[in-house]
């Protein structure tokens, strides 16, 4: 054990004990180490190193510790004890896997007056949690931590880091204040934790500082809430306030712009009635006026659909899909378009292909219409993450890319960055992604430097349903 990990595990105040596996099967357990908490649960304890666990703790045989142990070991995974009666003492028990042939316990002790308020603790929704701050160890976490960071907690006693790794990196600044908080009041924060399997979760925690009399805090207490639903809303209500924003804009600018033409078309056919080919001039141009405007009336409908109209989910051939979007967008022989993507029965998911299909295509679309060069390459990249409840797509083109200033500015509503007279289309297509993404609470960024465009998009999959 090097020396920063047995200098954790000394200043952690409940005992802590490792246990090595020895022999052929049936194996024997031997005490390998015993932190210097184990004085206040058994004195002996640390005179004991080496020996076996029947002669350590004869009175914790009956708890099986064995098969837990050989359990620990051969899952790799940590597992909790019930709680063990000994005397008038609770003993709850956490073991881990230290090593190939090592099991540590950390034994936590429950005086009979605390159980009722340590039951409520252990098997609430809310994390509580201690922290000291002078040696920056967590001192206690409750069995939630483990459901909602999904991180051991046998884990985050000996690497206190492990937990701090997992809150979201843009709120870590914050997250590490909030655990050494020293002033007279509580302290709140929001913020983010990424789960090992990608999935990020909002937590909303209060601490509370501990001090005696005229010295330093030596504690920092706190619980820890999932308010990942709330936060959801909360983002919802934002993203609607901006759509409403853009609504107004629309209405204001581009859907003004095209009746501005119209009007000034209808006065010169008037005052050029004399001049055949003028007037046939401005004919064909106020027609494409008015298909514009209509055009941008259809796209604005659709726009606003988003959402309204649920869809139920249905079975998605990922490889198939793409192969009728990609005849759909037809793109100039020059122009490959690549599918990499998961095949066969596992390329089969439960979704909203309508929905689906249309933000491929405007990705696509995108990719294939802006290109500047005759011959080019475009990327179309699926996977499923975050265990199978996320598709992740991704659309990579090698066209002539976005500068910077522009990377927001395409996610706008009837947006182009070329005059209109020069593009096919209103405009839409990027905004139209990034709505159909947020509302299922999923989200769209786009990466360009120099050429070439990356366009990431985050669909969540709907849960899915019995029967």
């Amino acid at each position: 054990m090097d020396d920063d990990a047995h200098e954790i595990l000394e200043s952690i105040i409940h005992p802590i004990v490792v246990w090595r596996r020895d022999g052929a099967p049936p194996h024997e357990y031997r005490l390998a180490y015993a932190n210097a908490a184990c004085d206040g649960l058994d004195p002996s304890t640390r005179t004991k190193v080496g020996g076996r666990l029947t002669d350590v703790y004869p009175r914790l045989t009956d708890a099986q510790l064995p098969e837990a142990f050989a359990s620990v070991l051969a899952t790799g995974r940590p597992r909790q004890l019930d709680p063990i009666e000994v005397a008038d003492t609770t003993y709850a028990v956490d073991l881990w896997q230290v090593g190939p042939d090592h099991v540590g316990v950390f034994i936590r002790l429950l005086p009979p007056r605390e159980e009722a308020e340590t039951q409520l603790v252990a098997y609430g929704d809310d994390v509580f949690w201690v922290h000291d701050p002078r040696t920056r160890t967590l001192q206690y976490l409750s069995p939630a931590f483990e459901r909602l960071i999904g991180v051991a907690r046998a884990q985050a006693y000996l690497d206190p880091r492990s937990w701090v790794e997992r809150v979201h990196p843009d709120d870590r600044d914050a997250f590490e204040a909030h655990l050494a908080w020293s002033d007279e009041d509580s302290d709140h924060l929001d913020f983010r934790v990424v789960r090992p399997n990608g999935e990020i979760r909002w937590l909303n925690s209060t601490a509370r500082p501990m001090r005696r009399a005229g010295r330093p805090v030596y504690r920092v207490v706190g619980t820890a809430r999932d308010v990942t639903a709330s936060k959801q809303v909360e983002l919802r209500l934002r993203r609607s306030n901006e759509d409403l924003e853009a609504f107004a804009y629309v209405a204001s600018h581009d859907l003004r712009t095209p009746l501005r033409g119209i009007e000034s078309l209808t006065r010169w056919i008037a005052e050029d009635a004399h001049d055949p080919n003028s007037v046939r001039e401005h004919a064909a141009l106020l027609d494409g006026r008015v298909k514009r405007m209509s055009l941008l009336l259809d796209d604005l409908l659709t726009y606003a659909r988003v959402g309204t109209r649920p869809q139920r989910p249905e079975p998605v051939d990922l490889p198939d899909l793409f192969r009728r979007v990609l005849r759909r967008v037809d793109p100039p022989a020059g122009i490959e378009v690549v599918y990499d993507g998961p095949e066969g029965a596992d390329g089969i998911i439960e979704a909203e292909s309508r929905a689906l299909r249309d933000v491929l295509a405007h990705l696509m679309s995108n990719a294939v219409r802006h290109h500047d060069r005759d011959t080019g390459r475009v990327d179309v990249r699926l996977a499923l993450t975050q265990g199978g409840r996320q598709l992740a797509i991704q659309v990579e083109d090698d066209g002539p890319g976005i500068p910077p200033k522009f990377h927001e500015r395409v996610f706008r509503l009837f947006e182009t960055l070329r005059p209109r007279d020069e593009v096919e289309g209103s405009g839409v297509g990027l905004a139209m992604v990034r709505r159909h993404a947020r509302h299922r609470g999923g989200d769209v960024q786009l990466r360009s430097e120099g050429r070439g465009t990356i366009v990431d998009v985050q669909w969540p999959l709907p849960e899915p349903t019995d029967g």
